[in-house]
């Protein structure tokens, strides 16, 4: 299930507490900061590096550009920090459930048990149904 956004442009999306906005030049090495924390990619196969982390960026906006939607940047309303990241993503390999569309995030572990994963995710998940009429979503775990 692919799909394609009936819109897009330099649209922030607000929450309680949080900001969601597409990915710009500035956000590349926070991310590369939270990618390459142990903590925060325990789950996660391996550290990004640094050209890891460029290419993920990128791809990022190659996604927007295409799909018209993907993960957005996560800032706090109050302090303006970059936290982290929340959206969807097509999923890019074949499985007895693809094609799919899921939802996933990763947050800095400063950031971690506040609710802003579920404040983030809830909002994305309400605003992917209601905007995108998707019938489903997904997502993956690693443990």
């Amino acid at each position: 299930m692919q799909f394609k956004a009936l819109f897009w442009g330099s649209m922030d999306l607000e929450t309680e507490r949080l900001v969601l906005r597409e990915w710009e030049d500035g956000d590349m090495e926070p991310f590369y900061q939270m990618s390459s924390d142990p903590i925060v990619m325990k789950y996660f196969p391996v550290l990004l590096s640094k050209n890891d982390s460029e290419r993920f960026f990128e791809k990022m906006k190659a996604h927007f550009a295409e799909f018209g939607y993907g993960l957005w940047v996560l800032k706090t309303k109050q302090t303006k920090e970059w936290i982290g990241f929340t959206g969807f993503l097509n999923v890019a390999f074949y499985a007895s459930f693809t094609p799919a569309v899921e939802i996933g995030w990763r947050l800095n572990s400063s950031f971690w048990n506040r609710g802003y994963a579920t404040e983030a995710a809830s909002f994305y998940l309400r605003y992917g149904f209601e905007q995108f009429k998707l019938s489903k979503v997904g997502f993956f775990h690693f443990h």
